[in-house]
């Protein structure tokens, strides 16, 4: 396509159904079955406790409008007040990566390289720390009301605000955004967190950039999923 200049992001975005839920999480708890919360899963109609990058490849039918796409995404299941899981209409799956010829990719860091084969990683709010503060982790949650395609309200950090106002027929969107950097060692650390970091800004350009022990700029993933109300 032509040029979209200045501009420089490549991005694609597809839609997806809600697909199974399990209390498994092959990245976290891999080949323990149950082990887990509550998932809705996405995507890969196959996914398990057991699956791996090749099983996803070879296997599986799925959700996504393409069917080809084979990749399995999660997230926790949401509960009503009766404990019941309230299902979502569809997810939003999102990847944006600057071209490495982009000048950003060696002044914000080493530079830009593409998704490697097998990266795993967990993002968002870490459930082992549930009494920490996790100002790092809330930079990756939003939550607003949407009316059709139209935003309600802004953007929050959590769903009470967003709630107060959304009403039958609109749609709550919960929105979750990977980090930008990676350390170009690890496909997997232990935490499943630590091989990944997010930009930091500079104090006096309020530029973006990776910290040095995550010298490469990866792709960005967001996943924004739709309730209706």
């Amino acid at each position: 396509p032509a040029s979209a200049a200045p501009d420089v992001v490549g991005a694609f975005r597809f839609l997806c159904g809600p697909g199974q839920l399990s209390y498994d999480d092959p990245i976290v708890y891999p080949g323990q079955p149950g082990a887990a919360h509550l998932h809705q899963f996405f995507g890969n109609l196959s996914a398990n406790a057991h699956s791996t990058y090749d099983s996803l490849r070879k296997s599986g039918q799925s959700t996504c409008q393409n069917e080809l796409n084979r990749s399995a995404y999660w997230m926790p299941a949401m509960l009503d007040g009766k404990g019941k899981v309230v299902r979502p209409d569809f997810v939003s799956i999102y990847y944006k990566r600057r071209p490495k010829t982009d000048p950003f990719c060696t002044t914000a860091a080493k530079g830009c390289v593409g998704i490697p084969r097998g990266l795993r990683f967990v993002f968002g709010w870490d459930q082992t720390r549930p009494t920490v503060p996790q100002p790092e982790n809330a930079t990756s949650t939003g939550f607003k009301c949407v009316n059709v395609w139209t935003p309600v309200t802004e953007t929050y950090k959590d769903m009470v605000e967003p709630m107060k106002v959304c009403e039958p027929g609109q749609h709550l969107y919960a929105s979750l955004s990977s980090p930008d950097c990676w350390n170009g060692v690890d496909l997997d650390s232990p935490d499943h967190r630590s091989h990944l970091a997010n930009f930091k800004r500079d104090v006096n350009s309020g530029q973006n950039y990776c910290p040095a022990t995550h010298p490469y700029i990866i792709p960005q993933f967001t996943m924004t999923v739709a309730y209706s109300i």
